[in-house]
């Protein structure tokens, strides 16, 4: 199953939860109501889908070890 980070592609719904162990503020945005701005900034869309992909391989790598 292909899991992808939540808020940044079209049509993804959320189906996570998180606790916070320190204070934090959560930010959340709709990908509807921001998307288009990337078109703007090539250069941060670029790393930010990059920084997408290091965590979802990051996720599966421990989802799925290899010696398991």
């Amino acid at each position: 199953m292909e899991r992808k980070p939540q808020g940044l592609h079209e049509n993804m719904p959320h189906s996570y939860t998180f606790k916070a162990l320190k204070v934090c503020m959560i930010l959340s945005l709709c990908f509807d109501e921001w998307s288009h701005v990337l078109q703007f900034f090539p250069a941060s869309r670029v790393e930010l889908y990059d920084c997408i992909d290091r965590l979802e391989r990051m996720h599966i790598a421990k989802e799925f070890p290899k010696n398991a």
